[in-house]
């Protein structure tokens, strides 16, 4: 992670610490992010392939992206290669059963309510959960009760921090630059 001196730092963990307070406000214990302003507004990488993160009520996230880009997104994250895992849709590595299980592991009984990404956008790769994923996820967490809560990124994210401000200063500084040439 880049010093704090760096105008363009994001406190990410601090992001993470509010996001879990959130979520035990709602009384939430693990909390899975499918949409694409969550996985930038967590991971600090752009995750253009079908990916997810799972934060758990304490500690850090875990991603899981498509394996052809793993590597990337694991170089370009905060995160360490620990918690940075590819998933391939096939048998065994399918992403529905890999973060299923992990999300079983981080609760206790395997029981507990899992906070989702629900609903609807103009924009086509927003990334809530489609229907299919939502009915596997139902199944593979019998114990749990899925809850729709991507309310509590939205809330957080609002408010934007200096380094937030500074890269979108910095990136409309560069768009300028293109338009005149």
């Amino acid at each position: 992670m880049a010093p704090t001196n760096d105008p363009f730092y994001i406190d990410f963990p601090a992001r993470i610490r509010a996001i879990q307070a959130e979520m035990a406000a709602e009384n939430i214990d693990v909390y899975l992010g499918s949409r694409l302003r969550t996985l930038s507004w967590t991971l600090d990488a752009f995750c253009p392939w079908r990916s997810y993160v799972v934060i758990p009520a304490e500690g850090r996230p875990t991603a899981f992206i498509f394996v052809i880009d793993a590597a990337r997104v694991a170089d370009d994250s905060w995160l360490d290669e620990d918690h940075v895992m590819g998933f391939a849709p096939m048998g065994g590595q399918d992403q529905i059963e890999l973060i299923a299980d992990y999300i079983q592991d981080l609760l206790p009984g395997n029981r507990g309510r899992v906070g989702i990404e629900s609903g609807m956008s103009n924009y086509l790769p927003e990334g809530y959960l489609t229907q299919y994923e939502y009915e596997r996820y139902r199944e593979a967490l019998p114990g749990c009760e899925l809850i729709n809560a991507h309310t509590i990124v939205d809330r957080l994210a609002m408010i934007k921090d200096q380094g937030t401000i500074n890269r979108f200063r910095e990136a409309s500084r560069i768009v300028d630059i293109g338009h005149q040439a």
